[in-house]
């Protein structure tokens, strides 16, 4: 799960409310601006873990508390269209910051963003000196040290486990019985070095959960939830026609995908075999083993698809460059990007470039 929040976020409210208000407002698959897609746990293997694992064992003085991995690497997915006509004519330089959020309702209240890092707009404080967050470090992609959420997560289980630094909890404390899971609220913001921090095309701050497994002695782990990986995105002319896999984006290159301007574009995503997993949930509601679902969301710098979501059982979508929101005069590429994300916290994403030709 990932949220946004930027100063603008009433907007649609303000405007339900006022006479005059322009309502051509653009859909969530359009990325013009600033715009962060998806945040990713686990390194850039396909089917990386993407959560974090821990024992409680006996240690010098008390519990101690040892992961099953010294490091978590964290990635965002960013949008940062730029060029003649975008809403930023040139690239600009961004820094990428890592928050963890640790106000006491997102430490006992799992999926709880507590109300102290909600503090982004321009007229809040400075949030390298908010004590609801803890800075982690900088990059579009950081290595977690486990050792900071062993601190974390080390401190809430001496109030849920009712152990103090004494070694008792002054009372019968009932322990639980299962693998208890955290989910901790981390945050990236992402804005541009040396930018207008009123200028809401400056910034984007974005938040998703990290699963956190913890087991006490006798307990076992549960088997880790692994990323799915994206497959090929194939595409074609013909909607009932052959369709040939989009070149992606990468680390070296960005290969550019030839497309008819104004045609439609019909395409259908999916993700490579054993992406879904089965599962047992670890709660009280008696549910056996389930199988994930997946949910691919759809992207573009331009143009418009007819379907925002898809899953595996309707994958197909389709892409115009000029029905609305066509690009700017003199604009020949448009970026899409496909992301896929089970709804236990794993995640994938993908760009394309299109060149549009006449």
């Amino acid at each position: 799960m990932m949220t946004r929040k930027k100063s603008w976020a009433l907007l649609p409210l303000l405007c339900a409310a006022l006479v005059g208000c322009d309502n051509d407002i653009d859909s969530d698959t359009l990325v013009r601006e600033l715009r962060v897609l998806s945040l990713r746990m686990g390194s850039s293997d396909p089917q990386s873990t993407a959560e974090a694992q821990a024992e409680v064992k006996p240690g010098l003085g008390g519990l101690d508390l040892q992961f099953t991995t010294d490091h978590i690497d964290v990635s965002a997915n960013i949008g940062a269209p730029t060029g003649p006509g975008r809403r930023l004519l040139t690239p600009r330089p961004l820094r990428y910051e890592w928050f963890l959020c640790v106000g006491p309702a997102s430490l006992f209240s799992p999926g709880t963003l507590d109300q102290g890092c909600r503090k982004w707009l321009p007229s809040d404080p400075d949030p390298m000196q908010n004590r609801a967050l803890r800075y982690l470090g900088e990059g579009q992609t950081y290595s977690l040290p486990t050792q900071t959420l062993k601190e974390v997560v080390g401190a809430a289980l001496q109030i849920l486990l009712g152990v103090g630094p004494g070694g008792g909890g002054g009372g019968m404390i009932k322990l639980p019985e299962k693998p208890i899971a955290l989910l901790l609220p981390l945050i990236l913001r992402v804005r541009v070095d040396g930018g207008d921090k009123n200028d809401i095309r400056d910034s984007e701050v974005a938040i998703t959960y990290l699963r956190t497994w913890v087991v006490l002695p006798g307990m076992v782990l549960p088997p880790p939830n692994r990323n799915p990986a994206l497959g090929d995105l194939l595409a074609g002319l013909d909607k009932d026609g052959a369709k040939l896999p989009l070149l992606p984006c990468t680390t070296a290159s960005c290969p550019k995908n030839k497309v008819p301007r104004g045609a439609d574009l019909f395409l259908v995503g999916g993700a490579q075999p054993g992406s879904v997993e089965k599962y047992t949930p670890q709660d009280d509601s008696g549910r056996g083993e389930q199988s994930e679902s997946l949910r691919y969301s759809w992207f573009s710098t331009d143009g418009e698809f007819e379907r925002e979501r898809t899953g595996d059982t309707q994958p197909d979508n389709t892409w115009n460059s000029d029905k609305t929101r066509p690009p700017p005069d003199g604009v020949t590429t448009s970026s899409l990007w496909v992301v896929v994300q089970d709804e236990r916290g794993g995640s994938d994403g993908r760009r394309f470039e299109l060149e549009l030709t006449n």
